[in-house]
């Protein structure tokens, strides 16, 4: 009745076209659930009579599989001999004659100092000098690239050496590509995590400070207040200020703490920051060097900032022109002033490095968690 009243199919006199749609259907899928369940709906929409559940089964069985291999399949048709061997190093090398490259490359995590820093930008340098390009992945499903990354980090060298070599390639391609963006936000994390440490510790010796000088702005207030009260007898009983002010040097002297006092009660906590310069310095200029920033038109200034840090520190000659401090916050350019110390205006683009990072003003291209806006968008036909 629905073949002769309103025009529906068997399956089996369409199999082979529906075959080939299913194994498609297979790779832009995440699970075998999913694959049944848009397997029906397309036999619904082509006026198609569902087969039995154990041939819906055994089909979408089949077109994983087949999925699987055509990704395997796409990804080793783009390497080049080069690319091989390169990746073949990554099970053959050991890093300290017990570890293989393999092994060394997978163990990462943002860290919290300078010491950090410098071992995740060795594994960074070594994946980027490999030069596996991104496009190897271009057109494969977002799931489709975790699920080979995540193969590659589950197997050890000795498991991967079993596996056949066109899919051990593809595989170690994908971290290769994987790790690289992972790695380079691990780097920035850990900047970011260096940074606000640093802020917290000038914020307690900012306070420590202040608690320090509690009894020095006690003397010093007191000793305001005895003079106030002598400067109005004085002027109760119209005497000159000689006779008021019996001791110049020691209200001099006053006058040079109250001074002092007021600056450090009015300072802030950007008046520790040089405190943390050569921390920065341990770990900064290879950073700069690995990690390329984009940005935003109004973030033009810092890239141009960090452009010109980084060829300062290519230099050994001293920068003659006045550094610019456009790309500056208000507070920051309070404490920049009009011709900045080289160390403070470094520290400058190293802090607003990190803010412009989490409001998303630059942004990098090599990387998962702090690239373009844009890029993390869903496609219209994916949002809808």
């Amino acid at each position: 009745m629905l073949q002769k009243n309103y025009d529906f199919r068997l399956f089996h006199k369409v199999a082979p076209e529906f075959t080939s749609w299913l194994k498609q259907a297979a790779v832009e899928t995440k699970s075998g659930f999913e694959l049944s369940e848009t397997f029906s709906q397309e036999c619904r929409s082509r006026r198609i009579i569902l087969p039995r559940i154990t041939v819906i089964e055994r089909l979408c069985a089949d077109a994983r599989v087949s999925a699987e291999h055509e990704v395997i399949d796409l990804i080793h048709s783009r390497l080049d001999e080069e690319m091989k061997e390169k990746l073949k190093k990554f099970l053959g090398d050991k890093t300290d004659g017990r570890l293989t490259i393999h092994g060394w490359l997978k163990r990462f995590e943002a860290g919290h100092n300078s010491a950090d820093v410098n071992r995740l930008l060795d594994k960074l340098e070594y994946l980027q000098e490999l030069v596996i390009p991104e496009s190897l992945l271009e057109g494969l499903p977002a799931h489709r690239v975790i699920w080979l990354r995540q193969q590659g980090e589950a197997y050890y060298a000795d498991g991967l050496r079993d596996i056949n070599e066109k899919r051990r390639l593809a595989i170690l391609a994908v971290c290769a590509i994987e790790w690289r963006a992972m790695i380079c936000d691990a780097v920035l994390e850990t900047h970011d995590r260096i940074v606000g440490k640093l802020f917290s510790s000038c914020k307690r010796m900012r306070d420590e400070q202040l608690v320090n000088q509690k009894k020095f702005a006690a003397e010093t207030l007191s000793s305001f207040a005895s003079l106030s009260q002598k400067l109005l007898k004085g002027h109760h009983e119209n005497a000159s200020v000689i006779e008021v002010i019996q001791d110049p040097e020691a209200l001099k002297t006053l006058m040079l703490n109250a001074q002092a006092l007021t600056k450090k009660l009015g300072s802030d906590a950007l008046g520790f920051v040089l405190e943390g310069y050569p921390k920065f310095r341990r770990y900064t200029q290879r950073m700069l060097q690995r990690v390329t920033f984009r940005g935003n038109q109004a973030s033009q200034s810092l890239l141009e900032a960090i452009d010109l840090l980084k060829k300062l520190n290519l230099s050994d000659k001293p920068h003659k022109e006045d550094l610019k401090s456009d790309f500056a916050n208000a507070q920051w350019k309070k404490k920049l002033g009009r011709r900045p110390d080289r160390k403070i205006w470094e520290t400058a683009i190293l802090f607003i490095i990190r803010d412009c990072l989490r409001s998303r003003d630059i942004w990098v291209s090599d990387s998962r968690i702090y690239r373009d806006t844009k890029q993390q968008l869903l496609s219209v036909c994916q949002a809808e």
